[in-house]
Formats: C-alpha cells, sequence, structure tokens
C-alpha cells in the first residue's frame, strides 16, 4: 500500500525534516513491524538526490488512545531495492486508555529523515 508518495508538485518527504503525516483507518491494534521500501516516482525519472534516502526513525502514534510506537530505522534505502523490514523498539502507552475498539481512527506517522 502506498500511503505516501512525491510528486513534482508535491514534496511529502524533505532531507533532513521530521515529516508528519495523518490518515484515517482502522485500528489494528499493537504495530509490531513495518516495511519501508524506496520506490521510483510515477511522473517523471529520479534525481540523483532521489536515488537514496536515510531515514532516520518512524514513529507512529494512534491519535485516539495515544499509543506511540517508535521504529529507529537508520539506514539507507536504495530506489527499487526489496521493502526493509523494521521492528518497532519502544511502546508508549496512554494509561487512562483502558479497552481499544474498532472505530477508524487517525493516525500520526513521523518520518525523521538524515540528510
Amino acid at each position: 500500500v502506498r500511503l505516501f508518495e512525491n510528486s513534482h508538485d508535491t514534496k511529502i518527504l524533505r532531507r533532513g525534516q521530521a515529516d508528519k503525516f495523518v490518515f484515517k483507518a482502522k485500528s489494528i491494534g499493537a504495530i509490531k513491524k513495518i516495511f519501508l521500501r524506496l520506490i521510483e516516482r510515477r511522473d517523471e525519472p529520479p534525481s540523483r538526490d532521489e536515488r537514496s534516502w536515510k531515514c532516520q526513525d518512524i514513529v507512529i502514534k494512534d491519535l485516539g488512545s495515544g499509543t506511540t510506537f517508535v521504529f529507529p530505522v537508520q539506514d539507507v534505502l536504495i530506489l527499487n531495492d526489496q521493502p526493509k523490514l523494521y521492528r518497532c523498539e519502544a511502546k508508549q502507552e496512554n494509561p487512562v486508555v483502558a479497552a481499544r475498539s474498532l472505530r477508524n481512527i487517525n493516525y500520526e506517522v513521523i518520518v525523521v529523515t538524515g540528510i
């Protein structure tokens, strides 16, 4: 599933910055692992700078419950390589939230990129 994609008009991921995204989804419970892959843009060939991408961390926060999942990536992704697996290293739960439901919730994703 392509959640975030850079295009000529929309620069979603910018080098050296923390980029935030919010999307709605059904609650999926604890997120134990994620896969990351750098793929070619659909609208134009990649520039020299777009052939690799250094990612420091991925932080996913359930905005409904306040639970945060931290994935320290510390890796360089190469264009069109196979997806890489990263495991959750830290989970912080909101102690006030006692039960999960299957209602639609908002997730905030923070991607911290390297230079």
